[in-house]
């Protein structure tokens, strides 16, 4: 039932065409993007472990670590300098697309993340049981400051009861606040996530199964911001 495991890799990746060449606007994330065609592949090599315990009813827990080192690290850096819609340089950010340049250095990436999913009662009729997830990430440039639009911790948890012939969960999920900004970044806001499901199932058979499935998702009307998104300010 429980495991230690350990991973090591090396991987690598071509740039691609928009690294390579983009030179204009891109409508979906608002920035005036510029390319570079003398990339070179992105190379990393990664260390990975952990613990990991799992039952045969289905109980599972695990907990991992892991860590990144990148050589040629490509992503999009913002100037601070804008263009307008009709492709007019302006050495401000009040135009309507923002300059952002892909990039190639180095950098290092860790984190962690666990998840458990127990359970707790059984009945005639099914079992009841608890869920709970966390994950972290930490990303850092060699030269000094952060990666851009990197995920903030989150965790979170709930509760579920699964049967032959139901499955109900709900669960609320919690996103920190990410205050660790690369330049030019704003500060995004926490919030909490509650949703729930409700999944009936009406049939199996040699044939197949047929389900029905009711999902809710933000129950309590929270405002959440994307902090990996472009235009999570607008």
């Amino acid at each position: 039932d429980l495991s230690l495991f350990a991973n090591l890799s090396s991987t690598e990746r071509a740039p691609n065409p928009v690294e390579l060449f983009a030179q204009g606007p891109h409508n979906a994330s608002r920035t005036f993007e510029f390319g570079d065609p003398l990339f070179n592949k992105e190379r990393a090599k990664s260390v990975e472990g952990g613990i990991r315990l799992i039952h045969p009813d289905g109980d599972r827990a695990s907990f991992t670590m892991f860590g990144t080192k990148y050589d040629n690290f490509i992503n999009g850096f913002l100037t601070g300098n804008s263009y307008d819609e009709d492709g007019n340089f302006i050495p401000d950010l009040s135009g309507h697309f923002r300059e952002l340049i892909f990039r190639q250095q180095k950098a290092t990436f860790w984190g962690t993340e666990a998840e458990v999913h127990w359970h707790i009662a059984y009945f005639a009729t099914g079992r009841w049981g608890a869920e709970a997830q966390a994950d972290y990430v930490r990303a850092t440039l060699d030269a000094g400051g952060n990666a851009p639009r990197i995920t903030p911790f989150r965790y979170g948890g709930g509760l579920f009861f699964e049967s032959t012939m139901m499955e109900l969960r709900i669960n609320a999920l919690r996103t920190d606040r990410q205050n660790a900004l690369a330049n030019l970044e704003t500060p995004t806001p926490g919030f909490w996530m509650v949703n729930a499901s409700a999944t009936f199932h009406l049939y199996s058979g040699p044939e197949g199964d047929i389900d029905v499935s009711l999902s809710g998702t933000n129950l309590t009307d929270e405002i959440s911001r994307n902090a990996i998104s472009f235009t999570k300010d607008y």
